[in-house]
């Protein structure tokens, strides 16, 4: 199976990684799963079907969690699959997620700040 290409992978902003924060929040998400049930970064690797080295990038927010895992994930930590694709669509597509949940939740993200998807690819037009 191949890895698909996260949206936010290797964005950038003027002086940062656009993604960087909200993988983070998904890292984060990931430990403190995967502490709660007592599994080392190599169980979890194992169940999901990535190296601890992968798992490791993933906590610290330096890697996405590649959406052919998505399952896998919420599998291992027990967690209901329409509760961590809520999650995951928080910080992975804030925009369809503003749309499907409202701009309430939106605003806690500044979605004003971040660069539009397009402005790389309009600029010469």
């Amino acid at each position: 199976m191949q890895a698909m290409k996260h949206p936010f992978s290797g964005r950038t902003g003027i002086d940062r990684d656009v993604g960087f924060e909200y993988r983070r929040k998904l890292g984060n998400y990931v430990r403190d799963h995967r502490e709660k049930a007592g599994l080392t970064q190599r169980e979890v690797g194992r169940a999901v079907g990535l190296s601890a080295n992968a798992v490791s990038a993933i906590e610290l927010g330096r890697n996405p969690i590649p959406p052919e895992r998505y399952r896998s994930f919420a599998d291992v930590f027990s967690i209901p699959h329409k509760v961590f694709a809520k999650y995951l669509m928080e910080y992975t597509d804030p925009w369809l997620f503003g749309l499907m949940y409202g701009e309430e939740k939106v605003a806690k993200h500044n979605l004003g700040q971040l660069p539009t998807r397009f402005r790389d690819t309009t600029d010469d037009l």
